[in-house]
């Protein structure tokens, strides 16, 4: 049986989804904090550049953040269903973010049902 290899990144790596996905690249997406609340940068619940300016405009603080593990364990779940044997997670260095921490930990919990393997992280 062929190995079936996914990638993995995060938001920072793709500014338009569509190209990730037209080259076959899973995108977790980082958050944008505007104030208090806490957006998607892609997706349904994604920040808009009205948001944005609006915040400017307003002096209101606005931050990244790291995913949420939970968003890396559902889309690593979701790939070994799909019957992906190994899963390359490219992530801004330690350094600089915690999103490869998320991954990690995502990694460490999941379970690859299809194969009742687990994920393993390597640096």
């Amino acid at each position: 049986m062929a190995e079936r290899i996914a990638v993995v990144t995060d938001s920072t790596a793709f500014s338009d989804p569509e190209v990730a996905a037209s080259l076959g690249v899973h995108v977790v997406p980082l958050q944008v904090v505007i104030g208090a609340e806490s957006h998607e940068d892609f997706g349904p619940d994604a920040v808009t550049p009205e948001m944005l300016a609006e915040a400017l405009r307003t002096f209101t603080p606005l931050s990244t953040s790291r995913p949420n593990p939970e968003n890396f364990l559902v889309l690593y779940e979701a790939l070994a269903d799909q019957g992906f044997t190994a899963i390359i997670s490219i992530h801004l260095s330690s350094q600089l973010s915690g999103t490869v921490e998320s991954a990690r930990i995502a990694a460490s919990a999941c379970v690859c049902s299809s194969a009742g393997d687990r994920l393993r992280s390597r640096r």
